[in-house]
């Protein structure tokens, strides 16, 4: 009957609200409205050869030289948290541009260009990603757990482990190409940075929309972004103009190598 009808497609779309699905729209569209091409469900194939699923990913690519492609892609883990804050802690660690830049999932080609990037630190320093004096986190945690699964730790290993492996994934199969990745969480959950005041004798907090990690539980430290979901637009801004900086020195860099 209709009225059966309209209850189970009210019942739908209610489960649909309650199982978090509408972040990944949101973050798609503020990908899209940036003017980045942005993909929802791609999938990146792990070293044994299973498929693991990104939410969303927006990228931008340019040819070199060599007429391989030169690519710089954003991959985002959605996680809805509801009512458990994700916590950024922090104990004083500071960008440096060199090791901002290696810790970002990078094919072997760029990695040996690395020792070079120094060269390029003012026009670097104008995106947000390699600013000068940010702090960056050390660790990743969620607030009010009731069980002892440790969320947090999971996301920021698949989503660096996806990153790592898209990088590397052209190597592994003999074709050649330039990439660079940005694994980034964006939580729906308030998201504050957190760090303990000696002076005071306890922990700080403050809300924050969106920041940076340097997690150790990929390949001795990987970069990855922490996005709060009502930040998507900002990030999305942030993201685009990262790339359009960081092309325009691989491209420098692949003419002058």
């Amino acid at each position: 009957t209709r009225r059966s009808s309209d209850l189970l497609k009210n019942a739908v779309t209610e489960w649909l609200a309650g199982e978090g699905y509408r972040l990944e729209y949101i973050v798609h569209k503020a990908f899209h409205d940036a003017g980045l091409n942005v993909v929802m469900s791609n999938h990146i194939e792990t070293p044994e050869g299973k498929w693991r699923e990104i939410d969303v990913t927006a990228f931008q690519q340019i040819e070199s030289k060599n007429s391989q492609p030169t690519l710089v892609r954003v991959l985002c883990e959605c996680k809805y948290s509801q009512d458990k804050p994700w916590l950024l802690m922090y104990s004083g660690l500071q960008t440096h541009l060199w090791a901002d830049w290696v810790s970002l999932p990078q094919s072997p080609r760029l990695r040996d260009l690395s020792p070079h990037i120094i060269d390029y630190e003012d026009q670097l320093r104008k995106s947000w990603h390699f600013a000068e004096r940010q702090s960056i986190a050390h660790s990743l945690v969620q607030a009010f757990k009731k069980d002892n699964r440790d969320f947090a730790f999971d996301s920021l290993r698949k989503i660096a482990n996806a990153a790592w492996d898209y990088v590397e994934a052209p190597d592994r199969h003999g074709a050649t190409a330039a990439l660079l990745t940005i694994p980034c969480l964006i939580v729906e959950a308030p998201l504050f940075w957190s760090w303990y005041d000696h002076d005071k004798g306890c922990f700080a907090v403050k809300e924050v929309q969106f920041g940076r990690l340097s997690w150790s539980g990929a390949r001795g430290g990987t970069m990855i972004d922490v996005v709060h979901l009502d930040a998507a637009s900002d990030y999305a801004a942030a993201i685009k103009n990262t790339f359009a900086i960081v092309l325009d020195v691989l491209q420098q860099l692949d003419e002058r190598f």
